[in-house]
């Protein structure tokens, strides 16, 4: 049944929505008896939590999450996916303004926001690692820690013009990924780009900075004693 209202969804639909959320956002979600709403991530979701689950029929397809309400509630949905958790306020109604098909995005730090959180007091150390690919070079220039946050910061270095947004990052300790983190870009030439990595608390222990790029893939290991 929940596979008809997915056809359905796309001949009907209204205007595509589109969000860019961080982990601290909680969203709301409007949901009308009756009728499905679709939640597209750019990534595969690997888990959802959703409150008063015997209210809704939920289904799963690749990037898609379809949500159909049985009963007029309000709960809650958290969805996890390898880069962030996401968080909805979820509101069922009668004939409402409802959402019917919703695009999701992790929203960046842009490069004036990622500056805005260096104060002078971080301490500061030089990392001198670096990982070579087809078309560019990555190399990791410092760390700086202040209390609950720390930044790794590093060259883009391009043999030529080069997308940044084709350049995925992922952060491993011990043994898993981790999702409290976001990372931006800024060209500072065509081919030259400075990177920042921000997480919001220190974890203390060591890190692999993972950096994929098609099917390129390269492991940078950050010691523990850099983050203490």
């Amino acid at each position: 049944m929940i596979l008809f209202y997915f056809f359905a969804l796309f001949l009907n639909a209204k205007e595509v929505k589109v969000l860019e959320l961080t982990e601290r956002q909680i969203h709301p979600l409007n949901l009308a008896l009756g009728k499905t709403t679709l939640l597209r991530f750019d990534e595969k979701p690997q888990r959802l939590i959703i409150g008063n689950k015997n209210y809704f029929n939920v289904e799963s397809n690749d990037l898609d999450i379809a949500l159909q309400p049985l009963q007029k509630v309000e709960t809650n949905l958290f969805v996890y996916t390898s880069k962030q958790t996401y968080s909805f306020n979820i509101r069922v109604c009668d004939n409402c303004n409802n959402d019917d098909f919703v695009k999701i995005v992790p929203k960046a730090i842009s490069q004036s926001n990622i500056v805005s959180v260096e104060p002078s007091r971080f301490k500061e150390k030089n990392l001198s690692l670096s990982c070579r690919f087809k078309e560019f070079e990555i190399r990791m220039q410092k760390i700086k820690i202040k209390e609950r946050t720390i930044l790794f910061d590093f060259l883009v270095d391009a043999k030529k013009p080069v997308n940044l947004s084709d350049i995925k990052i992922q952060i491993r300790s011990s043994g898993k990924f981790l999702s409290d983190y976001q990372f931006a870009f800024a060209e500072k030439t065509k081919t030259l780009s400075l990177g920042r990595i921000h997480f919001s608390e220190n974890p203390k222990k060591e890190l692999a900075i993972v950096f994929s790029y098609g099917k390129q893939r390269h492991i940078l290991k950050i010691e523990r004693s850099y983050l203490l």
